[in-house]
């Protein structure tokens, strides 16, 4: 199991999900070609190399703020860092951006047809905050001034902004290293400041092996600028992104069921209240049918939008920080409620029949909408004191998707437990393609915004009917079935005269 601690993924360089659980697979694989490799040449391994850089890099640590030379420093431990990572012995460079200025390289890598390729750069050798990518840029031609610099200095997120979007020819990767830590960032992600921050001091501190090796497969420069093929982190890119479009695609069959569920069971609820839906016309139940496929559709997207927001906790909209939020009103905790139950054999028909989950929804609901608290201000806790509100606050999403006046039917019936339960099951865990794959609890984490726009495109075309006699679903027998695609119905006392078809039952 690697370990990842030192290591963050910032601003989601990785999805979430990804980075925490597919990303060690993925890992393993490299680990072990580079195992193989090192026993067939006799090389030492990169991780092992790493580990023995760690005692330089903290004797230099703790000589940083007595010494007279930073700079030189600095190199040293860059040198004694990259070193293991393939990047051999380290060539300082000046390059010249457009506007003038002169930026000190530590060392580069070049495309074969002298495009740059990697540009690292050193960080303050003396900053203690070791989290904060703001480092001041110090360029090593010049000792003689604090830091190596005359004036003040660039912050590295300006530099690395100019380097990448203002330089004549701009690398595709920066590394910024410092004895405390290294930034790798990358010229597509840029934008978003997504970039893999290693904490050295956290990192060398430890010494743990698959830390180490973790951050080899990630910094290695046959893992960012190999001899032949594309970079690594390339193929972990694209893995990242299979997993989030199987996790979105899980979705999409997963909420056509819960419509299907969430229609039948308000139109149960409306039976019981006395609504005789078969004796409307045709035109009535038509209509009928399209207001509540439309309602279904916006109780969906609410819970979708309401466990895509829990999930990103960057946001800060859904005060999962919160014990009394989390733990009381948010609908990651009703999933673990649907955890709890679907462990237990059985369930009694007062769980199953009952309207609990349908009364948490409608309260989280109403928290969204109106905001929390109601008068608008943010509850204070000084002195360590809780506020008398918990000490959560919600921002009032007044959008039609969280306005129960825009759903009257599915707001005025009393769901199920039954039918909810089996809702936020069908939410809460993919489904397995084949025998031996089990279902796994879904992380929204996991789906950035591209795969949740494509679950929402997926479902407009949803319409609803309904059936006032027996149907049989029908596909071409050439055909594969697929529960996403457009569908046929056959009435039953039709059925034999249809031919070349293949049915699916009522």
């Amino acid at each position: 199991m690697l370990d990842l601690t030192g290591i963050r993924n910032e601003n989601e360089y990785y999805t979430g999900y990804y980075f925490s659980t597919i990303f060690q697979e993925n890992a393993d694989d490299v680990v072990k070609k580079r195992r193989d490799r090192a026993k067939s040449s006799g090389e030492r391994l990169p991780w092992d190399e790493l580990k023995s850089a760690a005692s330089i890099v903290r004797s230099l640590i703790s000589r940083l703020h007595a010494s007279d030379r930073p700079g030189e420093d600095a190199f040293s431990c860059a040198a004694a860092v990259l070193g293991p990572l393939g990047y051999g012995s380290l060539c300082p460079d000046d390059v010249l951006l457009d506007d003038g200025r002169t930026v000190s390289l530590l060392h580069r890598v070049d495309h074969a047809n002298g495009e740059p390729w990697l540009w690292v750069l050193a960080g303050d050798a003396r900053d203690d905050d070791a989290a904060d990518l703001r480092l001041p840029v110090v360029p090593l031609e010049d000792e003689s001034a604090p830091f190596g610099q005359t004036s003040a200095p660039p912050l590295a997120e300006d530099l690395f902004s100019d380097i990448f979007f203002r330089a004549p020819a701009s690398p595709r990767w920066l590394l910024l290293i410092s004895p405390r830590q290294i930034v790798l960032a990358d010229r597509g992600k840029w934008n978003a400041k997504r970039v893999l921050v290693f904490d050295l001091d956290e990192i060398f501190d430890r010494r743990e092996e698959t830390t180490l090796q973790a951050m080899t497969v990630l910094l290695h420069r046959d893992s960012l600028c190999p001899a032949e093929g594309g970079p690594l982190l390339d193929t972990l890119e694209e893995n990242s992104h299979k997993h989030a479009a199987a996790v979105s695609a899980d979705l999409k069959y997963a909420l056509r069921e819960c419509i299907e569920l969430l229609g039948n069971e308000v139109v149960r609820c409306l039976k019981e209240r006395g609504t005789d839906i078969e004796t409307m016309t045709e035109e009535q139940s038509a209509d009928f049918a399209a207001r509540l496929s439309l309602e279904c559709l916006r109780y969906m997207y609410r819970l979708l939008f309401i466990l895509f927001l829990e999930s990103r906790t960057e946001l800060d909209y859904a005060p999962m920080k919160s014990q009394e939020y989390a733990g009381a009103y948010s609908l990651e905790s009703l999933r673990d409620v649907v955890d709890a139950l679907d462990r237990q054999t059985e369930q009694t028909p007062s769980v199953l029949n009952g309207s609990y989950l349908n009364q948490s929804l409608n309260t989280l609901f109403r928290l969204i909408y109106d905001g929390f608290p109601a008068n608008g201000k943010r509850p204070a806790a000084e002195d360590g004191e809780r506020s008398e509100h918990g000490a959560f606050f919600i921002d009032p999403l007044k959008g039609h998707i969280f306005d129960t006046e825009l759903t009257p039917l599915i707001t005025g019936a009393p769901l199920s437990n039954k039918t909810l339960l089996r809702i936020l099951d069908l939410l809460s865990v993919t489904r397995p393609r084949n025998r031996k794959e089990r279902p796994e609890r879904v992380s929204y984490s996991a789906l950035g915004i591209s795969q949740m726009g494509a679950v929402y495109e997926a479902l407009l075309s949803y319409r609803g009917f309904f059936a006032h006699e027996t149907l049989y679903e029908v596909k071409r027998a050439t055909d594969k079935a697929d529960e996403l695609e457009a569908a046929w119905f056959v009435p039953e006392s039709q059925l034999d005269a249809v031919t070349g078809l293949s049915g699916s039952g009522p």
